[in-house]
């Protein structure tokens, strides 16, 4: 989600709260140009049980945008801590179409167990080999 650029600082604490960040400094100083640039947006991660009321966000970082190889070892870090730590099934992911999401989307083609399969709308969860996540994105990918 977009966020405006003039919400940088904790009113609290009086931290500046709006530097980008994707949770691991490796991560960070491997992969973005500048670390200490000002955020544009927000990547959250959050759960919401399907037959209870359950909804909470789990993460949150402050980016200026990611790639599709950023979110991967994002996404299964998110997938493991539920998972395994919350013992909660993850059977579906939901994102807007923006292109890093439909990308990431298509990189999961290959934990499939039938890799000729054309359909980019699932993966095996790598914590629960018996079952798949389904991805949906607010419009096709193709």
């Amino acid at each position: 989600m977009k966020i405006l650029s003039n919400l940088v600082f904790d009113k609290v604490s009086g931290e500046l709260i709006g530097y980008t960040d994707l949770g691991d400094p490796d991560i960070n100083f491997g992969t973005l140009d500048k670390v200490d640039e000002l955020a544009s947006h927000a990547l959250v991660f959050f759960v919401r049980g399907i037959c209870t009321d359950l909804k909470f966000s789990l993460a949150y970082f402050a980016t200026n945008g990611v790639s599709s190889y950023q979110l991967m070892p994002l996404f299964w870090e998110v997938v493991a801590i539920l998972e395994v730590a919350c013992n909660l099934w993850i059977i579906a992911s939901t994102s807007d179409g923006a292109l890093p999401n439909r990308r990431l989307y298509r990189m999961h083609k290959a934990l499939d167990n039938n890799p000729d399969c054309d359909d980019f709308h699932r993966t095996l969860n790598l914590y629960a080999p018996q079952r798949y996540i389904y991805f949906f994105t607010d419009r096709h990918i193709s």
